[in-house]
């Protein structure tokens, strides 16, 4: 069923067109609400790219309700909520993220404490290596930013590509990383902050 953008000034014609997953109704929502969706985003979180991110994973996550999506007050009304405790999530991600890498270097510290100079150069160049071998845009993502300390802003600026593509590269190296150093060379690698070893000793 195909409808013009005349037909959705009836909310809750709009509301069922988007349980049924027509991508006009979707659209419309889209060009209807998404500067002010921005907008209140960017007053929570202030960053740009962001409050976009959000927003867009905001609406992929109300799209793929379907049928299941309920709206029990106005549309504008939930789509302003369900921005509001997407913010919510990733805050406290963030800040379990933090606090985490916090503590795994506290106790890294006291691992290290008593390290050989010979063992602590062994780990060094372990992950030098495994550094070097990760993929070609991930092992540039990943150097941009652990090396030359540049935000995921930066380096999608500086690459031409999305923060997303640096979120994902990022995410794939610390996995790779991970599955290949051993728990004392990866342990060395959180209390370096996730620099380079070779880039410490220059």
């Amino acid at each position: 069923m195909h409808l013009n953008k005349y037909d959705f000034f009836d909310e809750s014609t709009l509301i069922l067109q988007l349980k049924k997953g027509n991508e006009d109704a979707l659209n419309h929502v889209y060009k209807l609400y998404y500067s002010e969706l921005y907008n209140y985003t960017k007053a929570l979180c202030g960053n740009d790219d962001l409050a976009k991110d959000i927003v867009q994973e905001t609406m992929i996550k109300i799209w793929s309700k379907g049928s299941n999506l309920n709206v029990h007050s106005s549309l504008k009304g939930y789509l302003l909520k369900s921005i509001y405790y997407h913010f919510i999530d990733t805050q406290r991600r963030i800040i379990k993220e933090t606090n985490q890498l916090n503590l795994l270097k506290q106790e890294t510290l006291l691992e290290f404490s008593e390290i050989s100079s010979e063992d602590l150069e062994n780990l060094y160049l372990a992950i030098d290596l495994e550094i070097d071998n990760l993929p070609t845009q991930c092992k540039e993502v990943f150097l941009l930013g652990k090396k030359e300390g540049l935000k995921y802003k930066e380096i999608a600026d500086k690459l031409n590509i999305s923060i997303k593509t640096v979120e994902r590269h990022m995410s794939i190296a610390l996995k790779k990383l991970r599955k290949k150093l051993n728990n004392s060379s990866y342990s060395l690698f959180l209390l370096l902050s996730f620099r380079s070893a070779k880039s410490t000793r220059n």
